[in-house]
């Protein structure tokens, strides 16, 4: 019996030994501007590998990576950590277009293109890029002549593929699922719906609640969401967008279904707003009480009046439930409290390194959350 304990004293030893291994030999790094979320991500971290292991002292500081400019405008980044023979997490957030020079998701695009050359000739074991939103996925197919398909080229350039270096893209809310199939990449698809059920659950009566897709292309996701939650949901029906940010709502199906309740529009990012207030002021006159939109990926655009998405928002009385996800300039959700609210992907994200770094640990256990009906 001594005998037996002592093996199995031994094994669980081994086994705290391999697993110490394995995460002192991953870098967590921050691109340009990603710092304040990347902490937040590596506090969580800490906090996961303490609660595993007890203890978290044997990780890397978050590493830091920096941007410099030649006059001409040309971006060279900067490594201040050595991630030779490391796993590397990088996480980089893309910003939308605003007033700042090096903001909007060209800029973006061509950093991680260089980063991505720059960890490649610093001799990592692998790159894993945590990129909480990837732009241009929207434009996943031939909608009018002539038209590149966008969401192919940029996900088969953020990284080479012609690197022996293993490499893998974490992401959430993707616009539509299938455009994974546009790169060889590894990647992981994660959603944000977590946050939103636990939200959904602490602040709202389902049976008062009707879940509104504001097109047809989201009425899976809002299908998926309405059965752990319980709620009854329908779909606002929406011409193809006949330009860049504009499209005409036709109807709703199902309009009884709002009637005297409160609409929760879920979709995957609000760009002009011009969609989601076409579907709110369709929803209201069919009944709603009110409109909340469940959306993570807060881009909130000018339209081409120049008016503020926020503003169209608060002019109809709507509020966004948003994420962080996208880097915004700073005060930016302090200033638009009123109708942006935001809670943290760091928890998810955390939890998707901790999995991925871990020995025989399965991603799989994000998507579990809340009871699934059948």
């Amino acid at each position: 019996m001594q005998s037996y304990m002592e093996s199995s004293n031994n094994y669980d030893q081994l086994r705290k030994d391999f697993m110490i291994y394995h995460f002192m030999n991953m870098q967590l790094l921050a691109s340009d501007g990603s710092l304040p979320f990347a902490e937040r991500v590596y506090a969580k971290l800490k906090e996961y590998i303490k609660q595993e292991l007890g203890d978290d002292s044997f990780m890397e500081p978050l590493g830091h990576v920096t941007f410099e400019n030649f006059a001409c405008g040309e971006a060279i980044p900067r490594i201040e950590t050595n991630v030779r023979r490391s796993n590397v997490y990088v996480i980089h957030q893309f910003t939308p277009q605003d007033e700042r020079p090096d903001s909007g998701p060209n800029d973006g695009f061509m950093k991680l293109m260089l980063l991505d050359e720059a960890l490649r000739n610093s001799s990592p074991a692998e790159i894993n890029y945590l990129l909480p939103f990837i732009p241009y996925l929207r434009q996943d197919r031939i909608d009018s002549p002539r038209a590149p398909i966008s969401a192919r080229r940029v996900l088969k350039s953020i990284t080479d593929p012609e690197s022996r270096i293993m490499s893998r893209i974490v992401t959430f809310d993707m616009h539509a699922a299938q455009a994974q199939g546009f790169t060889s990449t590894m990647m992981d698809h994660l959603f944000s719906e977590p946050l939103y059920y636990d939200h959904f659950m602490h602040y709202e009566i389902p049976s008062g609640v009707c879940l509104v897709s504001p097109d047809a292309g989201g009425a899976k996701r809002v299908e998926r969401f309405a059965n752990r939650v319980g709620s009854r949901h329908t779909s606002v029906q929406k011409s193809s967008r006949y330009e860049a940010n504009e499209s005409e709502v036709l109807g709703l199906a199902n309009p009884e279904y709002v009637a005297g309740k409160k609409v929760i529009m879920v979709d995957d990012i609000v760009d002009t707003a011009g969609t989601v207030v076409k579907g709110a002021k369709l929803v209201k006159a069919h009944g709603a009480t009110g409109v909340e939109i469940y959306a993570p990926h807060p881009v909130l655009s000018r339209d081409k009046h120049s008016v503020r998405a926020e503003d169209k928002l608060r002019e109809e009385g709507i509020t966004l439930l948003t994420t962080d996800g996208l880097l915004r300039e700073p005060g930016y959700f302090e200033e638009n409290g009123d109708v942006v609210r935001v809670m943290s992907l760091s928890p998810l994200t955390a939890k998707a390194i901790f999995e991925i770094q871990r020995p025989h640990g399965s991603i799989s256990k994000l998507f579990r959350y809340g009871p699934a009906k059948k």
